[in-house]
């Protein structure tokens, strides 16, 4: 049985994910991705950059692995981004310290290590949820 794929498309330009052997037309209009809890594994496309106005992103509760694409830095309308519940590994990258309007950071339940980066209003107004990772630390300790 396909997932039912509950996605708002408001955009004429689109991009294709190929998700488990499936494509999938991602208009690139859409604000709104919830792909939660839909048992996707392998690594997080980088071609997800491509959708500009997407305000949340939602990956939790999948079977992700590898880094986090340095890529999701380029979405810069994000404001929500849950990652949580994977086996993303490495470091959260710098260049996530762009999304100026980020607002609520999930990276709970993942093998992430090192420091939780930070920039100019990346901490500002910042929700972020890092618990029961390998080694995060503070934003304010090196390791």
């Amino acid at each position: 049985m396909e997932p039912d794929l509950d996605v708002n498309i408001r955009y004429i330009d689109s991009v294709k994910l190929v998700i488990k052997g499936q494509d999938i037309d991602l208009e690139r209009t859409m604000t709104v991705i919830d792909l939660s809890s839909y048992h996707f594994d392998g690594v997080i496309p980088k071609a997800l950059k491509d959708l500009s106005s997407l305000w949340l992103l939602n990956l939790s509760h999948n079977d992700l692995r590898g880094d986090i694409p340095t890529e999701l830095g380029q979405m810069n309308m994000l404001e929500v981004l849950d990652l949580s519940w994977n086996w993303l590994t490495g470091k959260i990258p710098w260049e996530l310290t762009r999304l100026k309007f980020l607002a609520v950071f999930n990276l709970s339940q993942n093998v992430l290590v090192g420091p939780i980066p930070q920039g100019s209003q990346f901490m500002l107004n910042l929700w972020v949820r890092v618990t029961n990772n390998y080694k995060i630390l503070p934003p304010y300790q090196k390791n």
